[in-house]
């Protein structure tokens, strides 16, 4: 386990798998080389959308002069002096030099304008004439620049949407001391952890706020609670009707909740109702001293109750346990 100051943003390519293999395809890149990529890729937009314009302009130049061709061919039997040998005007050829000589689509599109101003009124219909160049440069242009401000989209910055991997993640190896146990050295490593996670819950997950400090977003679940009869008949201190707690946070999906990155055939939905009462714990408890083979110091006051098996305790019949001497059992910040 790593505390929260070990977590690191990893950086390279990776997918989200939350939106899918394609909309979740993702780069995360460190602030300097994020500016850096984010300038090459405006650079990069504008060379193509020029180069693209270049492609653009010749297929547009070929396709009017091959089919000027073709209405020429379709007279072969007038002379080449006769006034409808050629039936292209002076703005038709001024059009072709604008295509095969401007290397840009916003200045194209102007010139075809001032060409049918400067054309007007001698030639018939000079607006009509320049329309399909026009409006092809027009919409070239218009194309291309919505792609150069669609670039900044891939700089989110500020998107809680990271990879979070830790450094020091693993099975602990523990430093046992002279002068202590290893059970000591665990619970003392068990608190540490919850001090951790206390002081981070209350400064990130309070009042629903994200200080500059959290580097984890704030999940809030939807939880539902409501109170319930006693589990316990007989043992309850509260009346029935509310003698229990129940709180009901519905399906936690391992993706969206817990942010485990994984693809949605291996997303996993954890429920569990959780109920709570205060009991009487009269005659089900006693205290015993720590003995060899005890997961707590040997000698320490130990509290058993006893309210059914729990296998997780081994051979000992006790529910469940706790050290009243050890300082490292003092949870004083605990609430419920």
């Amino acid at each position: 386990m790593s505390s929260p100051l070990a977590y690191h943003g990893y950086t390279g390519f990776w997918v989200n798998w939350a939106k899918g293999l394609i909309l979740g395809s993702t780069l995360t890149l460190s602030s300097r080389s994020g500016s850096i990529f984010l300038a090459f890729l405006v650079v990069f937009v504008g060379y193509t959308g020029s180069q693209s314009w270049k492609i653009a302009r010749f297929l547009i130049h070929q396709r009017r002069l091959r089919a000027a061709l073709t209405v020429r061919d379709a007279t072969p039997e007038l002379p080449r002096s006769h006034p409808q040998h050629d039936s292209k005007d002076g703005l038709y050829y001024q059009e072709q030099i604008v295509l095969r000589n401007e290397s840009s689509d916003k200045a194209a599109a102007w010139e075809f304008l001032y060409l049918a101003f400067c054309w007007r009124g001698k030639t018939e219909r000079a607006f009509r004439h320049i329309t399909i160049p026009f409006f092809l440069a027009i919409m070239h242009a218009s194309v291309w620049t919505v792609a150069a401000l669609f670039v900044s989209r891939v700089a989110y910055t500020l998107s809680p949407e990271i990879l979070i991997r830790g450094n020091h993640c693993g099975y602990a190896n523990w430093t046992v001391g002279p002068q202590e146990s290893e059970q000591e050295v665990f619970f003392r490593k068990v608190l540490s952890d919850l001090n951790d996670a206390w002081i981070y819950a209350s400064s990130c997950y309070v009042n629903y706020t994200v200080p500059l400090s959290c580097m984890m977003p704030t999940q809030q679940f939807s939880a539902t609670h409501r109170n319930v009869s006693c589990p316990f008949p007989g043992l309850c201190l509260l009346p029935d009707d509310t003698a229990a707690y129940s709180i009901d946070p519905g399906l936690i999906s391992s993706n969206n909740d817990l942010g485990i990155n994984a693809p949605l055939t291996d997303q996993m939905f954890y429920h569990r109702i959780s109920t709570c009462a205060p009991i009487n714990a009269t005659g089900y408890s006693r205290r015993v001293n720590a003995t060899t083979g005890s997961t707590f110091p040997v000698g320490d006051v130990l509290e058993q109750f006893y309210f059914g098996p729990n296998l997780d305790m081994g051979n000992m019949n006790a529910t469940f346990e706790f050290d009243l001497t050890a300082e490292y059992t003092s949870y004083s910040r605990y609430q419920v």
